[in-house]
Parts: structure tokens; sequence; C-alpha cells
């Protein structure tokens, strides 16, 4: 079954800065979302630039009507752009961000949010004194397939949420050199695994303490975690996956919520077991990336905070994995979680 997209009249001009996947991705959703409108795109790639159609990989974009630019010089005080969207490496996240809010932009920045506690909180900081819209893109927040795990937890339908394990792994991205270095990056359990430790933060809060176990070869590209999340009367949750080395593996990821009268299951889609059968749910067959944004749109065109998403809770994410991975690298320490 397939949902309309909810149409939010926003009249804003957005630039993107950055056109790797995600850059495209973004791109691509800005481009079909009404009142919306990709005015800048920022790209090194020349031969991307020279071009008035740009091949995501799934689509051409006609940008005949966006300006291509090599660099951001002059978009921050330009003042016909209403929100950056930051799809760069991520080592550029804060300055770019700061950056933006400085002069007034809305900024929806990719996850991780930022990779230290200085730049977490200078970018929450300045989006307390600029005004503006502060969001990071936890695109999980927005999947129709984690819908029912929030709805089930929320309502108690199925008593209370006893264990939940999350899952996530993939190869090792190699479509940028920068991915090889986990100072870059924080490795997987702040790159990729931060999508569950953000979900878990949402459903039950911050944990006790964390303990987590795994190995990590950069050179090879494995960065593997399971990761224990201590939670005080008995609540069970994991977060565990990471990349597989530089191979052939296929992305996946899901989740299994154990409740008191029941079970959840989401891989490829979501099976609730209760009683004596299985339910298969429906799933909606919606563009998360462009429901995140057109939120994030909405937020800005009415001056609200992003309450489904806020940026306190994504830096609590970043908080949390990299605990994981310090817990991990220390061999499987116990660490006080105090985020």
């Amino acid at each position: 079954m397939r949902r309309a997209a909810k149409r939010y009249h926003t009249g804003l001009n957005i630039a993107v800065l950055g056109f790797g996947f995600m850059g495209a991705t973004h791109a691509a959703a800005i481009k079909k979302l009404p009142g919306a409108k990709l005015a800048a795109l920022v790209t090194l790639n020349a031969t991307r630039r020279a071009q008035g159609n740009l091949d995501t990989g799934a689509e051409t974009l006609d940008l005949s009507d966006t300006r291509i630019l090599p660099t951001a010089d002059g978009l921050y005080e330009d003042p016909s752009i209403d929100a950056i969207d930051i799809c760069l490496p991520t080592p550029m996240h804060a300055s770019v961000a700061l950056a933006g809010l400085k002069h007034g932009k809305h900024v929806l920045v990719e996850k991780p949010m930022a990779l230290t506690e200085h730049d977490l909180d200078a970018m929450l900081e300045a989006a307390r004194l600029s005004g503006r819209v502060l969001m990071a893109a936890h695109v999980l927040r927005f999947h129709p397939g984690y819908d029912p795990l929030r709805a089930f937890a929320a309502s108690g339908e199925l008593g209370r949420l006893r264990a939940l394990t999350l899952d996530r792994a993939c190869s090792a991205p190699t479509w940028s050199e920068w991915f090889a270095d986990p100072n870059q990056t924080g490795g997987a359990a702040v790159d990729l695994l931060i999508h569950d430790f953000d979900i878990a933060l949402s459903l039950l809060g911050p944990p006790a303490a964390i303990r987590a176990r795994g190995y990590a070869d950069a050179g090879h590209g494995i960065d593997v975690l399971d990761a224990g999340l201590l939670y005080p009367g008995g609540v069970i949750c994991s977060v565990s996956g990471g990349w597989r080395g530089r191979i052939e593996y296929p992305f996946r990821a899901g989740y299994t919520a154990v409740f008191d009268r029941g079970v959840l299951e989401y891989a490829s889609d979501v099976t609730l077991y209760r009683g004596a059968k299985a339910e298969k749910l429906a799933v909606p067959d919606e563009n998360a990336y462009a429901t995140e944004i057109a939120y994030f749109l909405d937020c800005c065109r009415t001056g609200t905070r992003p309450e489904r998403c806020m940026p306190e809770d994504s830096a609590r994410a970043v908080r949390l994995a990299m605990l994981a991975r310090a817990s991990r690298n220390q061999g499987g320490q116990e660490m006080v979680c105090q985020i």
C-alpha cells in the first residue's frame, strides 16, 4: 500500500552541500517536495558541475535551475538561501553547521552530527542563540519499518517492552578515501550503528552503562561491535553489526522487540507474533529521506523545534556510540553512561 506523500508548502530555498551518495539522495528528495526549491548544490566534482543534468545512479536530476558551485563561499551570506543541507564528510559537519547558523540559515546535517563533545555542544548552543532549526538526519526516526515498534512501545497494547535487539551490517564503505580513517568517521559504531543507538535511546532513554565487544582492522575494512546497553529494571537491549570488510556483503538491518504479549520483528517486512498466529503488518511504500527532509522544512517554515528528531537527542546518540566504541577498544570494559 502506498501512502500519499505529505505536502509541506515551505516556500524555502535549500542548498545541498556535498554530492556523494547521500547528497544525491537528499537532492532528489528536495526536487520532489512541493514548495521547496533546490537552489544550490556544492560539489568538488568538476564534471558534475559542468552538466545540467546529473545522474544519481537511480534517476537523472534536472538541475538547469540550480546553481552548481565548487565551494560554499558566498552561500552563507546569500539572503535567498533559507536552509543548508550538509552531506559533506563527517569532520566538516560542525564547522559548516556553525557557519550556517551564524548567518541565520536553518541547518539539516547528516548523521553523525559531529565527532567531539566540544563540537556537539557548540552546535547546540549556536542553534539556541540563532533561533534557527538545527536537525540531524536520523532517517530511522522517519522510516515506516520502525513505526510499528514506536507505536507498540508507546501504546502498551502488547505490554511492556522487555528486550530489544537492533542490528545493522554492510560492506566497508569504499566510495571515499576518508572512510578508511576511523578518526574521521568514528568507525562503524558512530557512522553506521548510530542509527540503532538513536532508536534505543528514543524508546528506552539513556542506559545506566554500556559494555561492548568486537574487532576492528582498518586495513581490511573490518569494524564490528556487539554492545549491551545496561538498564535498571532488567530491560535487555543490544546493538550489533558493523562493517564486514571490503567484500561484496549485502546490507541488512532490522530489529526484534519482545513485549509481554508478543514479539515484533523487522527485516524486509514487519511481522507481529501474538498468540497462535503470525501477522504481517502493512508498511507504507514511503521514501523515508523525503519524509525526513519534508519534516525539517516544515519546522523551518513554522519556526518550530524538530520535536520528532531533536538535536539534543542526536548529540546523545553520538555520545553513546562513542562510549560503545571505547568499551570495545578496551576489551569490553563497562562504561558508565552519563550523556
